[in-house]
């Protein structure tokens, strides 16, 4: 009988010494990062993100586009022009499925915009770059036609 009490007495000694259910397990994580920027901020990120572009600088271009995708009020006219710029930088750094998404998001968001049948060629495009070979699984062709 007392060889069955020691493990149960253990098990309440270690439910007794543990922690507080009234503190917090962590600390909460002071945030940094500012979540709305200025328009005169909007305006320069823009800017350089579109000179990066131009030069055919993917990555850095992707990373100011990406938080200019966070930071753009949806009603911006540059929101769609972002979008449609991230999915020609990834598809520029070889990222095709990531360049997809984001020309469809284009094309089927806002499909009365003028960017919206070239997104939707890109992303045809982009389908296509994914089957190089004819012996492959042929579902990105098949993908590709079908938004072509």
């Amino acid at each position: 009988m007392i060889r069955r009490l020691t493990p149960i007495c253990a098990l309440l000694l270690l439910v007794a010494c543990g922690p507080s259910t009234n503190a917090p397990l962590l600390p909460p994580i002071e945030s940094t990062m500012r979540t709305n920027a200025s328009n005169e901020e909007l305006d320069a990120l823009w800017a350089r993100a579109e000179r990066l572009f131009r030069a055919g600088r993917w990555a850095p271009a992707a990373t100011h586009l990406e938080r200019l995708t966070l930071e753009l009020p949806s009603s911006d006219p540059r929101m769609i022009r972002a979008r449609y710029y991230l999915g020609e930088c990834y598809l520029g750094m070889r990222s095709h499925l990531q360049a997809v998404r984001e020309f469809r998001r284009v094309s089927d968001e806002t499909p009365s915009d003028p960017l919206a049948p070239d997104a939707l060629v890109r992303a045809g495009d982009a389908f296509s770059e994914l089957w190089r070979r004819p012996e492959l699984d042929p579902t990105y062709a098949q993908t590709a036609l079908a938004t072509y």
